[in-house]
């Protein structure tokens, strides 16, 4: 069981890098922002209970990624490796 686990895990990791390979310009800014927008939910979440100046620092991050992500969808920059569809 702790091999398959470790190959679940390590599988996990190499699609998640593998998801921004290629990625350039725009797109990769794009997709970094996002991650960086997901690990400051992580943090929110493991302070409900705690430091609640980190709460409101992360959301002051999410807010200002919010207010500049629109800029970040410039026409034609739905092409792989981006996963934006057409409408967006």
């Amino acid at each position: 069981m702790k091999y398959v686990m470790t190959a679940i895990i390590t599988a996990t990791l190499s699609a998640n890098a593998f998801a921004h390979e290629g990625a350039e310009g725009v797109i990769k800014e794009r997709m970094d922002r996002f991650k960086e927008n997901k690990e400051a939910m992580k943090a929110i979440k493991g302070n409900l209970t705690g430091d609640a100046a980190v709460i409101a620092q992360k959301a002051s991050e999410i807010e200002a990624w919010a207010n500049e992500m629109v800029n970040f969808f410039p026409e034609g920059s739905n092409q792989s490796p981006s996963e934006a569809l057409p409408a967006i």
